[in-house]
């Protein structure tokens, strides 16, 4: 008898070969297509927190201007310019004291909507800080906290305005043996 290969074994190790190639590369191209989706979803969070915070540098901005032009103007004289702690440090009280920041701000947020048609809510939480919110997308919202009298920002931060609701339609394992 003579040893020889037969052409059907190597057929079938070539069939394998490329069965194995296409399901690497299969998988190849769904790995890279979450990533590029990922990618795009991260670019646009990313964006969103750029233009929220353009927005709420410019209302801080709009803010000063009004207390450095405006009738109450700042403590001193000083002239307000936004920056991380606030509008310069300058104590924010008008020439009797009572300075109600949340009506300039509320001023400067119409300022801000007429020059450049982006939107900043501004309220009182009650206990003496301003609280300026910029809605971004997705259900998220950037919050400034303001002191009601230095206009020293307190808070900055992003969170989710809208209502969480988690899919507790699938039934998962709780831990219990029944």
């Amino acid at each position: 008898m003579k040893n020889r290969i037969t052409v059907g074994f190597s057929s079938i190790i070539l069939i394998l070969l490329i069965l194995c190639l296409s399901v690497f590369s299969l998988l190849s191209l769904s790995d890279a297509k979450t990533a590029l989706s990922f990618a795009k979803r991260r670019a646009d969070s990313v964006t969103a927190w750029y233009e929220a915070d353009a927005a709420a540098q410019e209302f801080l901005y709009e803010l000063s201007q009004i207390g450095a032009d405006g009738a109450a103007g700042f403590a001193d004289g000083a002239t307000a310019h936004a920056d991380a702690g606030g509008l310069a440090g300058a104590g924010f009280a008008g020439a009797d004291g009572g300075t109600d920041l949340t009506a300039l701000a509320k001023e400067a947020a119409l300022a801000l909507r007429e020059k450049t048609g982006k939107t900043v809510q501004v309220s009182s939480d009650g206990s003496g800080r301003t609280v300026c919110q910029v809605p971004m997308p997705s259900g998220q919202t950037l919050q400034m906290e303001l002191d009601g009298q230095t206009a020293e920002i307190l808070a900055y931060y992003v969170y989710n305005s809208e209502e969480y609701e988690i899919d507790s339609r699938l039934p998962v394992w709780d831990g219990s043996l029944k």
